[in-house]
């Protein structure tokens, strides 16, 4: 299956019978996308692409799976084209609140690059000093995590953010809710003032707000069917734990799964230890789970 199809694209999402060039995509990009079988752009690319490619700074607010990734994506590699690059510099970077998910965009850029443009990955859990000297070359586009990258603000003399002539921050709420505030700010500070910025959130609340006050200047506000952010037929509750311990989380999971054995139930955990704990605990309670993670160092 195609890694366009596995991230950004739904066919519940389709909003304009557009072609990808007829938005302004460029016909290689069209005929790679095509290849994968994309041939209709979403409602955020459709609305999102025309306004990028004009340079405008980007406040976007839809839902996770609208194909956001492709509405940054693309502008963003046919503007660097347009604009030779002069000195060996970084000249966009790609703001992703986890590793997992840099990983997937960066591999969507890839397919999108034609040469002399490079895309470098600057996240957790690699080789500090093998990045540093990807970062010293000048790679054109960085898809990073906040944290690593301040890290090497500050221990690589060489790497800078004055050059940056694009800055994506993408899924911004949760960023925000990785507590990586702080690290935003300094990445605006630091970088060009003269940037593009494109900011995209799948909800809207006070931080992002905040964020997108002090990031964006005269923002384009595309809203993209905010209507049906969420499923009618989605039944939401709440449990409020007092005792905020690892082992009263895991016994009311398991009072739960217990409750409802005969239904699929898909439960996220914040580290890949406490999703192994959380497996091996249902199976002693004869329950069926399996385990699904990255397994990637979290050091």
């Amino acid at each position: 299956m195609s890694i366009f199809n596995d991230l950004l694209y739904s066919q519940d999402n389709i909003a304009s019978k557009n072609c990808f060039s007829s938005i302004g995509a460029a016909k290689f990009i069209e005929g790679i996308l095509k290849n994968d079988g994309i041939v209709i752009p979403t409602e955020i690319q459709t609305r999102v692409l025309p306004v990028a490619l004009r340079g405008s700074d980007i406040f976007a607010c839809a839902k996770t799976g609208s194909g956001k990734t492709l509405a940054f994506a693309i502008p963003l590699i046919q503007r660097m084209m347009a604009k030779p690059k002069i000195s060996r510099t970084t000249r966009a970077l790609i703001i992703i609140p986890t590793r997992e998910l840099a990983f997937q965009v960066c591999e969507v850029i890839r397919k999108l690059l034609r040469e002399p443009l490079t895309v470098t990955l600057i996240v957790g859990g690699q080789n500090s000093k093998s990045q540093e000297s990807k970062l010293r070359s000048g790679s054109d586009i960085i898809v990073c995590t906040p944290g690593r990258l301040i890290d090497h603000l500050y221990n690589c003399p060489s790497f800078c953010l004055e050059n940056i002539e694009i800055l994506v921050l993408d899924e911004a709420d949760r960023l925000l809710d990785e507590n990586f505030d702080e690290q935003l700010k300094e990445i605006v500070k630091y970088s060009s003032k003269n940037k593009q910025t494109m900011l995209f959130s799948a909800t809207l609340n006070d931080q992002v707000k905040s964020l997108a006050t002090l990031a964006l200047k005269n923002p384009v506000k595309i809203f993209a069917d905010p209507s049906s952010s969420s499923i009618k037929s989605l039944e939401q509750h709440f449990i409020k734990i007092h005792n905020e311990s690892l082992s009263m989380r895991e016994s009311l999971i398991s009072m739960i799964c217990s409750t409802r054995n005969d239904d699929i139930i898909l439960i996220f955990c914040d580290t890949k230890k406490h999703a192994h704990r959380l497996f091996v605990t249902l199976n002693l309670l004869e329950l069926n789970a399996e385990e699904l993670h990255g397994d990637m160092s979290q050091d």
